[in-house]
């Protein structure tokens, strides 16, 4: 009998037992949108640590935030005593912040409806993000000329402004930008790709949020002294553990007479996502008892379907069909089943999506989780549970005779 034939019977017995099929699809469906979801909630959480490794020069683990609890939290002693100490590399603050000066009419021309922030992109300012200039080396930012920007002289009497790569060759280098007090200078353009951590990282680091990082093709960067939120950034030096990092910051916070709380990122983390780790953990046992259901739920509805059409089978084996024929009908049929199954479960993966990420869908995320990391692996598990799926029917009538099959008028 040839494939085509083969596949044609496993269609026709697909259309004459339809409430089984879609019984079975669904079964399936669900256990592969478990775990579907089970792999975008670990991939989800490997996503944000990711975007912090690869965006901060020590990674996580070595960077990290304090803040004051008993004084207001400029208080510029301490930070620069810091900064001079060989525990730690860099520390500051940073911000995002829209600003309408009418001498940046030029940028703002350019930045137009390109800010990360959606206020800053329709009320038409320009969206400065603010760094410290004891913070930058906090990231590996480099200019367009392969130099860091930390290798650079910072100027007291002027504030240097670093453009994205949208504004190399609109904007000359060396140009002065002055408001009131205020004297800006274009030092030097940002290296395509550059990144920053969002500065809302001060408040938290959450599995669900995908914008951690801001993509600064379009941003003005400046560097300034002016402390801009509650708590600080800060990065330890190469051959510094964290232990001595803290007891540093601790002991000019105890010399100065101050209370501060002292976290490094991947500790935040960690603890801020225990609940969601938690969730997880409990989702992939779901996820196994359900798959096991499954997989023993299909094989009794295909089954129950061969009983029900034993009659066809019993005559197929009459006019020549062989074991291998029937064999390949109900390997067809799964092959069928499975491709269905795996379309609904991409089309329902994206409402997960959507929700995780508070109503939106992300295309940086959903292209590097769900397109390259999540699918793949579901459309793999497909396999086995195909197989498996067709195990049992396939004994079953390994073992009956087509005159079993066929029965008599009474059966």
């Amino acid at each position: 009998m040839k494939n085509r034939i083969r596949f044609m019977f496993a269609w026709h017995k697909i259309v004459l037992n339809f409430k089984s099929f879609i019984s079975s699809i669904l079964v399936m469906t669900i256990s592969l949108i478990l775990i579907a979801f089970s792999l975008f909630f670990y991939h989800g959480t490997q996503y944000v640590e990711n975007q912090y490794d690869h965006t901060l020069t020590k990674g996580m683990s070595r960077s990290g935030i304090f803040g004051f609890t008993s004084h207001p939290y400029r208080d510029y002693d301490i930070m620069n005593e810091l900064y001079n100490s060989k525990e730690i590399e860099s520390i500051g603050s940073t911000t995002l912040g829209g600003n309408d000066f009418e001498c940046f009419s030029e940028l703002r021309a350019i930045q137009s409806g390109n800010a990360s922030d959606y206020v800053n992109s329709i009320s038409g300012f320009l969206e400065i993000l603010w760094i410290n200039k004891t913070l930058l080396g906090f990231s590996e930012l480099k200019l367009d000329t392969g130099n860091m920007i930390t290798d650079q002289e910072i100027n007291d009497g002027v504030m240097y402004m670093y453009l994205g790569s949208a504004y190399k060759d609109k904007v000359e280098l060396g140009t002065i930008y002055e408001e009131s007090n205020s004297k800006f200078q274009v030092q030097g353009f940002l290296e395509r790709g550059s990144t920053w951590i969002d500065p809302d990282t001060i408040n938290g680091i959450y599995v669900t949020d995908a914008n951690n990082v801001l993509e600064l093709e379009n941003s003005v960067i400046v560097a300034d002294d002016y402390i801009h939120v509650g708590g600080l950034f800060f990065s330890i030096s190469d051959g510094t553990t964290r232990d001595e990092a803290v007891k540093a910051i601790t002991d000019i916070a105890d010399k100065h007479e101050r209370e501060i709380t002292v976290g490094f990122l991947d500790d935040m983390y960690k603890s801020e996502n225990e609940d969601t780790r938690l969730l997880i953990s409990y989702i992939v046992r779901i996820m196994a008892v359900v798959v096991f259901s499954s997989l023993v739920m299909i094989s009794c509805l295909q089954i129950v379907a061969i009983l029900n059409d034993r009659r066809t089978y019993g005559i197929l084996y009459s006019i020549g069909a062989n074991e291998k024929d029937i064999g390949a009908i109900i390997i067809y049929e799964n092959i069928i089943r499975a491709i269905f199954s795996f379309l609904l479960c991409s089309i329902g993966i994206l409402p997960i999506v959507h929700n995780w990420y508070g109503g939106d869908i992300l295309w940086s995320p959903f292209k590097e989780i769900v397109l390259q990391k999540v699918l793949p692996v579901v459309f793999i598990s497909l396999i086995p549970i195909a197989i498996i799926s067709c195990l049992a029917p396939l004994i079953f009538l390994h073992r009956t005779t087509p005159s079993q099959l066929i029965g008599g008028k009474n059966d």
